[in-house]
């Protein structure tokens, strides 16, 4: 299981959250799409 905590100062409430983050999330698909590893654990995001 990997923990994506994003520390973007820009996320004031919940629907700030996909807007401030869409780039981790399509990187995490695209991994998982071509069979790449997402390292576990938890990980800081921007």
């Amino acid at each position: 299981m990997t923990i994506f905590d994003s520390q973007n100062t820009g996320i004031n409430k919940h629907p700030d959250v996909a807007p401030k983050t869409i780039y981790a999330q399509v990187m995490a698909i695209n991994s998982l799409l071509l069979g790449l590893e997402i390292p576990v654990g938890a990980l800081s995001i921007p």
